[in-house]
C-alpha cells in the first residue's frame, strides 16, 4: 500500500502533471467564460444554464400589527442575527426602517485569488525548469567533501556541505524474497561536524538548503578504480573511484575525472583544461603547467557494493506547492461559499406595519427563499 501512495506522490510532484492540470483548468476557465454563447447554440441542454442575473432576488412582504416600531425592529433584527451578522441599521425614522444584512462578505475575492494563483503557478514551474536531477553511487561510510553535482548542462555545481552515507540496506516482504524498498541512512556535515541524518527512501527525501535527496535503487556491485596522486610536495593520496566520478586534487581547486576504464589503464580529464591522460601502474604527469607537479598511478580496481541516490533541485518547488494550496482554496470558496445579501424594510401605516424583505445570493436561491419565509414567521410570531 506505501508503495502505491509513493508513486502517487512522485505522479503529483513531476512537472508533467502540473501542465495538465493547467491545461485542465484553462479548459474549464475557457468553457466558462463560453458559456453564454453555447448556450444559444445547444438549447435546451441540462448541461449549459445561465441565469438571467447573477444573483437570484426575491421581494416578500408581510402586515404585522402593532404599536411599537422600535419593538418590531428589535426583532426584526434578532431574527436576522440568526442567520446573517448582525444587520446594519442604513435607514431610520420618517416611516421607514431599512436594515441591510450581509454574509460571506469577501467571497468574491476567491475568483481573483483562485486566477491571480494560476499566474503564479506558471512562473513556479518556469522557475522549476532551472532545475535538474543527478544520481550519485555512495559506499557505506563513504564522504563526498563538498557534495557536487552536474547540471542539465553538464556544469559542476558544488555546495558548502559535505554528504556521508552512513548505511544502507534493502527491505524484503515478510517471508519472501521480493523487495519491499531500499532505504539509506544520510548525513550532512559541515565543518567536521554532523547538522543533520535522517534515513532516505523513494518517497522520503532528504530536504536541506535547495537539494531534495531521494533514495533511487541499489547497484550491487560497482567498479572502482585506486587512483594515487603523488603531491608536489611528496604526499601520497589514494582515491577510488567509478567511471565519471570527479574528484579534487589535495592542495588546489583543481577538478579531474576517471573516465574510459579499461583492463589496466583509465584515462582523466583535467575540468579546468581541456588535458588528458592516460595512466597505468607507472605514475605519469599531465603537460599543463598546474598540473605537472603531480604524479598519478592506477592501483588497480575493486569492486564495492553502493547504494544509488538521486539529488533533486526544483528552485521553483515552493512556489508551485503554495500556488496549487492557494488555488484550491480559492476554487472551494468559489464553489462551496456564496456571498449573501438580505435587505429589510419596515413601514409604518396606521396600527401597523409591512415588513418587506429581498434577498440574493451567488449560491443555492432555495436557501435564501427559505432564509426569508424563516425571518418573516419568527417576526410575525413574536409580534402578536
Amino acid at each position: 500500500m506505501k508503495r502505491v501512495f509513493t508513486t502517487i506522490f512522485n505522479q503529483i510532484a513531476s512537472i508533467t502533471l502540473t501542465i495538465i492540470i493547467l491545461s485542465a483548468i484553462s479548459l474549464l476557465i475557457g468553457l466558462q467564460l463560453a458559456t453564454p454563447k453555447l448556450q444559444a447554440v445547444f438549447k435546451g441542454s441540462r448541461w449549459i444554464t445561465v441565469q438571467e442575473d447573477g444573483a437570484t432576488f426575491w421581494m416578500v412582504s408581510e402586515v404585522i400589527g402593532g404599536r411599537d416600531v422600535d419593538n418590531v425592529v428589535r426583532i426584526l433584527t434578532d431574527a436576522l442575527t440568526r442567520h446573517f451578522k448582525k444587520p446594519k441599521l442604513i435607514r431610520g425614522g420618517s416611516g421607514i426602517h431599512a436594515l441591510i444584512a450581509v454574509r460571506g462578505r469577501y467571497t468574491p475575492l476567491a475568483f481573483y485569488l483562485a486566477h491571480l494563483t494560476i499566474l503564479t503557478l506558471v512562473i513556479g514551474v518556469i522557475i522549476s525548469l532551472r532545475g535538474f536531477t543527478y544520481y550519485i553511487d555512495m559506499a557505506e561510510g563513504q564522504v563526498i567533501d563538498p557534495l557536487a553535482v552536474l547540471d542539465n548542462n553538464r556544469h559542476e555545481k558544488k555546495f558548502d556541505f559535505a554528504l556521508r552515507c552512513e548505511d544502507f540496506s534493502t527491505i524484503y516482504y515478510e517471508g519472501t524474497n521480493t523487495v519491499l524498498k531500499h532505504q539509506s541512512t544520510l548525513s550532512i556535515v559541515e565543518d567536521g561536524k554532523k547538522v543533520k541524518t535522517q534515513m532516505v527512501d523513494y518517497g522520503t527525501p532528504l530536504n536541506y538548503e535547495t537539494i531534495d535527496i531521494y533514495q533511487n535503487r541499489f547497484v550491487n556491485r560497482i567498479q572502482l578504480a585506486r587512483i594515487q596522486v603523488i603531491t608536489p610536495q611528496g604526499d601520497k593520496q589514494l582515491y577510488e573511484v567509478k567511471n565519471g566520478e570527479i574528484f579534487q586534487l589535495p592542495g588546489n581547486n583543481i577538478s579531474i575525472r576517471a573516465a574510459a576504464f579499461r583492463p589496466n589503464s583509465l584515462q582523466l580529464l583535467s575540468l579546468n583544461s581541456p588535458d588528458r591522460l592516460w595512466i597505468s601502474l607507472s605514475p605519469v604527469r599531465f603537460f599543463n603547467p598546474a598540473l605537472s607537479g603531480y604524479q598519478f598511478s592506477l592501483f588497480g580496481y575493486t569492486f564495492n557494493e553502493m547504494t544509488n541516490l538521486k539529488v533533486i533541485y526544483d528552485p521553483g518547488k515552493g512556489i508551485v506547492w503554495y500556488s496549487f494550496l492557494s488555488m484550491i482554496a480559492g476554487f472551494s470558496i468559489m464553489f462551496f461559499f456564496s456571498h449573501r445579501r438580505l435587505w429589510a424594510i419596515v413601514e409604518e401605516q396606521t396600527d401597523e406595519y409591512v415588513v418587506k424583505l429581498g434577498g440574493s445570493t451567488t449560491k443555492d436561491p432555495q436557501s435564501i427563499r427559505k432564509t426569508i419565509e424563516a425571518i418573516l414567521h419568527e417576526v410575525k410570531e413574536r409580534t402578536t
